[in-house]
């Protein structure tokens, strides 16, 4: 459990889900994305984890990165 991890002295580091895709143009995707991000936060910060691993999703072929980069700045 978390205490015992806490107790170890190792760091404790926090996945975050991987479908989580705030780069999403699709809101349907991206606001559930950020909200399911914001309680992994959360978690990560009740357990003392000192950080949260993230993987911000992907857009596609055809949509600009810099866009897509924007919306990932803005989770």
């Amino acid at each position: 459990d978390a205490e015992q991890l806490l107790e170890s002295g190792l760091p404790l580091y926090v996945h975050a889900p991987y479908l989580v895709n705030v780069g999403s143009p699709n809101n349907r995707v991206r606001i559930p994305s950020r909200k399911i991000l914001a309680d992994t936060l959360e978690a990560a910060a009740a357990v003392g984890a000192k950080g949260v691993v993230v993987h911000g999703g992907h857009i596609g072929d055809d949509e600009d990165i810099a866009a897509g980069f924007e919306r990932w700045v803005k989770a």
